[in-house]
């Protein structure tokens, strides 16, 4: 189905029905637990695909989490995170109908107006696309996601996660308690 802009859109039973297929509910299995090598195997070469075409992205939240505090995907996460500034949608959109994604066998699962879901097995990736109002870069539908300005605009931090380094928030700490809150350092399932 196309939009009102002749853009692609995924209806949400592609998304239901891959994760039926990959054995969990419609919503989201609480006793999931990711799977840490096709996790692992889904970021590295979505990271490929977007550094080989230039677009830069974030570590952003239980990702960053994970990698910043575990140095590890958190293992009761659900999905991978990333993030864009909302400009480089259209850029990321080709790369899909390209079918640079498709050449390591990752899915198209999800295209929402502020994210595309991308699959690899049991493993998804959420690709958040974040556009700036005021003092903060927003992102989502009924429960929007917020980055403060500060931590977009200044120069961003880099961490090291699978072997890889990755670009991330300003002020990481500072991030994780805006997301986490204060005890974002012990772990809670």
């Amino acid at each position: 189905m196309k939009d009102n802009k002749g853009h692609i859109e995924l209806e949400w039973w592609v998304f239901n029905a891959w994760y039926e297929a990959n054995g969990f509910n419609k919503i989201v299995d609480p006793i999931k637990v990711i799977d840490s090598s096709i996790a692992k195997y889904l970021l590295l070469k979505v990271k490929r695909v977007l550094d080989n075409n230039g677009i830069p992205f974030l570590l952003v939240f239980g990702t960053l989490l994970g990698a910043y505090r575990d140095k590890k995907f958190i293992e009761w996460d659900r999905d991978i995170d990333i993030a864009f500034l909302k400009e480089d949608k259209e850029k990321v959109s080709q790369l899909i109908k390209e079918g640079q994604f498709a050449l390591y066998g990752i899915e198209w699962i999800r295209d929402m107006d502020y994210l595309y879901s991308l699959a690899y097995r049991s493993e998804y990736i959420d690709l958040h696309f974040f556009e700036e109002r005021s003092q903060a870069y927003i992102s989502g539908g009924l429960d929007e996601y917020v980055i403060k300005k500060e931590q977009l605009d200044n120069p961003n931090s880099k961490i090291m996660f699978l072997g890889e380094e990755f670009n991330t928030v300003s002020c990481i700490e500072e991030y994780l308690k805006d997301q986490y809150g204060e005890n974002w350092r012990t772990p809670i399932r």
